[in-house]
């Protein structure tokens, strides 16, 4: 048996949830050390069983107690190693995979990786209302960095919960959360809401403390997005609650930068 022939079969028994996959693994630990540990191509053969497992687990998986076993067996430590250090929980947070991310959580799993947009788990799940109960885990266990890494525009995890209410008030509730934070074009949370119209969050957000004035890289104010987005209560509610300036000092509901 060669070692694609050995993938295939592990994972059509993995996926089967059968416990066959425990003697595929058993009767062939020579096989594994030669292709994961005594190789010098090894980390190419991890790399690809640890995708074709991600993938299982993202999109096939619907229990994971099989998977576990064979992850924790003694020739397969190089494959945990790597596994815990890929992206298959922000794969499942990015699709609302609640089971897999459950799961993956009891895995000892490197929350802070990042995708190519610079995105964690975290910022994926807060995107999600059925994730709430994973997000309260992440913002109970995980230390202020973590849960203001910015992605690429410079946006938070709180940025990517903006058009999730519920999540969203249950952000605020924690201060390790940096509400006020400003991203790459000069957009706090509540521009940024303004901007691409997710008034869903305007009435919490209007409460808090922001520099309603904020001028955006692009020029633009949140009373100025409002306007160009039809958002004309919004607009009279914002002038009505909030200061809003000109930048000649006159109080104006047209914000000019």
């Amino acid at each position: 048996m060669d070692f694609e022939e050995f993938q295939r079969k592990l994972l059509s028994e993995i996926k089967s949830d059968s416990k066959a996959c425990y003697d595929i693994v058993d009767n062939n630990k020579e096989l594994l050390d030669h292709y994961l540990y005594d190789n010098r191509n090894a980390s190419v053969y991890i790399v690809s069983l640890v995708e074709n497992i991600n993938d299982a687990v993202v999109y096939d998986l619907k229990k994971f107690k099989t998977l576990e076993k064979v992850l924790k067996h003694t020739s397969f430590q190089k494959v945990l190693g790597e596994f815990r250090e890929s992206d298959v929980l922000i794969r499942a947070c990015k699709i609302g995979n609640k089971k897999a991310v459950d799961w993956l959580l009891t895995m000892n799993m490197n929350i802070r990786i990042t995708d190519n947009k610079g995105m964690t788990a975290f910022m994926y799940a807060v995107q999600y209302s059925t994730m709430l109960p994973v997000i309260e885990f992440l913002l109970k266990i995980a230390d202020e960095k973590y849960l203001n890494i910015k992605d690429i525009n410079g946006n938070t995890a709180i940025f990517h919960a903006i058009k999730n209410k519920d999540v969203l008030e249950k952000m605020l509730e924690y201060k390790k959360i940096n509400i006020y934070h400003i991203n790459n074009n000069n957009e706090n949370l509540f521009m940024y809401a303004c901007k691409n119209d997710y008034i869903i969050s305007f009435n919490t957000l209007i409460k808090l403390n922001f520099d309603f004035n904020l001028c955006s890289k692009s020029g633009k104010t949140a009373a100025m997005y409002l306007e160009e987005n039809g958002r004309q209560f919004q607009l009279k509610t914002l002038v009505n609650e909030k200061t809003i300036y000109d930048n000649y000092g006159n109080k104006t509901f047209v914000t000019v930068c």
